[in-house]
């Protein structure tokens, strides 16, 4: 798992299993008095599960990397095999 800020980028460590994404819709749909239903589009919000293969010696030094990006946009790539899947967003 790759992480790119603008202060440069970092591995956590090796992409355990495949990543997932789940998509959120946050649109709803709207009927009015003469039965048409439409749909007002709101947007969407992404997430990524991955398990990472952490070394014990080296979660202390990801936990401190993570609490640092908590208010931080970056770009997270899980793998090689998954650049597709990469995001940019917020650690939460």
């Amino acid at each position: 798992m790759k992480v790119v800020t603008q202060n440069g980028d970092f591995d956590l460590g090796v992409t355990e299993a495949t990543p997932t994404i789940s998509m959120t819709d946050f649109s709803r749909r709207v009927t009015d008095d003469f039965g048409v239903t439409t749909v007002v589009e709101r947007g969407f919000s992404r997430r990524m599960s991955v398990k990472l293969a952490v070394p014990t010696a080296n979660i202390d030094a990801v936990h401190r990397r993570l609490s640092d990006l908590r208010a931080t946009s970056a770009l997270w790539v899980a793998d090689d095999q998954s650049v597709w899947l990469s995001l940019y967003g917020f650690y939460r």
